[in-house]
């Protein structure tokens, strides 16, 4: 089979290289790299062999027919820092792009069971995100108080969790909803949980109430995201006579961050603007604003482990079939992007 352009485009850029370096990497020219790119020329199968070698991708990667088209026309929503530059943006897309499709190739063998699902809530409908948060906690059957485990409900409305090293703290999460697919969601590995279970909360509003963009789509996720994870009606009593102190004791109970808790005081009258300037102080001081102290515990996704392990185990899929199947060159690589065991989904064989 010959190359798929935007494969090889897709694979470089994955790899956070240049036409210029891959080029070099390879010894030919950057406008031969283009024109392969363009699908203005076929590489040869001694070129298709050097670029498996360099770009670490199997032959498969290169020739899979489906490209990004499989996503259709999904928004990719993303919750970063301003001073993320758009070049490591882009490789990190890229990457999002390759693991996402790798999943719906294993979505394709299989069938799963959802308790739960994703409503369309659009926001100009429901006047605010805080009333979305509050049906969607309804939909989903969320008891009051603390949400103890986010990524159990994620998953049980189908949703497939992923946490991957970003290599950057600047971006907190990117999320996506291909075609004939599941809702997919990446979140940094290396955030403490308390911070991605609010960027998770933050990506679940875009799916669910911005299927079209807002002007203000950022603010609205984040007060979905503060809604859901602390209602109101829920909370209010416990943010009176706030300090760091007491952020730090509330911390633990809901398993959201200080800097959450102490917003949430102020957005609610619970503390003056005042207070609430002198509280972020406080924590700069202290060096809070980076790196928090307090464990709120771990989250672990389940689903992608549950659908490997059931091409392994009900599919009969060998080790290389797997790492073939889902783009990676080695055990290494697979071991590395999807590591870990879980016990067999409940499906049916398509």
């Amino acid at each position: 089979m010959a190359i798929n352009p935007e494969m090889l485009r897709l694979g470089r850029v994955g790899r956070g290289m240049k036409q210029t370096e891959l080029a070099s990497a390879l010894g030919t020219t950057q406008g031969r790299i283009a024109k392969w790119e363009d699908g203005f020329l076929k590489p040869a199968d001694s070129d298709v062999e050097r670029l498996v070698s360099v770009l670490r991708f199997p032959r498969s990667f290169l020739e899979h027919d489906t490209g990004t088209e499989a996503f259709g026309t999904c928004c990719m929503y993303h919750r970063k820092r301003q001073s993320l530059p758009a070049g490591f943006l882009n490789k990190i897309h890229a990457r999002v792009n390759i693991i996402g499709l790798a999943i719906v190739r294993l979505l394709r063998n299989v069938s799963m069971d959802s308790t739960l699902a994703f409503p369309s809530l659009d926001i100009d409908e429901f006047g605010s995100p805080a009333r979305v948060a509050t049906l969607l906690r309804r939909h989903w059957k969320i008891p009051p108080g603390p949400i103890k485990n986010l990524i159990q409900y994620v998953e049980a409305a189908g949703g497939i969790v992923t946490q991957l090293d970003f290599g950057t703290d600047k971006l907190d999460a990117v999320s996506l909803w291909p075609r004939e697919a599941r809702p997919l969601f990446f979140v940094n590995s290396a955030s403490p949980t308390d911070r991605w279970r609010f960027t998770l909360s933050h990506e679940i509003a875009h799916l669910v109430m911005h299927s079209i963009p807002t002007p203000d789509a950022e603010r609205e996720a984040d007060d979905f995201a503060s809604e859901l994870l602390m209602p109101v009606d829920d909370i209010r009593q416990e943010l009176g006579q706030m300090s760091l102190v007491k952020a730090a004791r509330l911390k633990l109970r809901w398993r959201v961050s200080m800097q959450a808790i102490i917003r949430k005081a102020h957005d609610t009258g619970a503390i003056s603007p005042r207070k609430y300037r002198s509280l972020f102080t406080a924590l700069s001081a202290a060096g809070y604003r980076k790196r928090e102290p307090g464990d709120v515990g771990t989250e672990s996704p389940q689903t992608l482990l549950r659908l490997i392990e059931t091409h392994r185990k009900q599919l009969g899929y060998s080790e290389s079939q797997l790492h073939d199947l889902l783009f990676c060159v080695d055990a290494e690589q697979f071991a590395h992007r999807f590591q870990g065991r879980a016990a067999p989904l409940r499906i049916v064989t398509r």
